[in-house]
């Protein structure tokens, strides 16, 4: 987590969560799932949760989460340019 701060904090780079006013998803104690057309313990897009705010305690030893492939594909190539290194295509 603390990699994307620093990434998002050196490149100027909006995740699109924020920039398109979305939000993320994010984990609720209180949110009943079996109520949800997923069944799962995450509550749907809102602007309350994000990067910085999952619904749970993080702290920048932790990876980041809920972001987009968008902002992952971002944080790789700055990282890429900042490091002066690549990874090798996949096959």
């Amino acid at each position: 987590m603390g990699q994307f701060r620093e990434f998002l904090k050196q490149s100027g780079y909006v995740p699109e969560s924020i920039a398109d006013g979305t939000g993320g998803y994010g984990y609720n104690p209180q949110y009943d799932a079996s109520k949800s057309k997923r069944g799962d313990a995450f509550e749907g897009r809102d602007v309350r949760y994000s990067w910085q705010n999952p619904g749970f305690a993080q702290t920048d030893a932790h990876p980041v989460v809920n972001i987009t492939w968008g902002d992952a594909q971002a944080l790789a190539q700055w990282l890429s340019k900042k490091e002066g290194r690549s990874s090798p295509p996949t096959p």
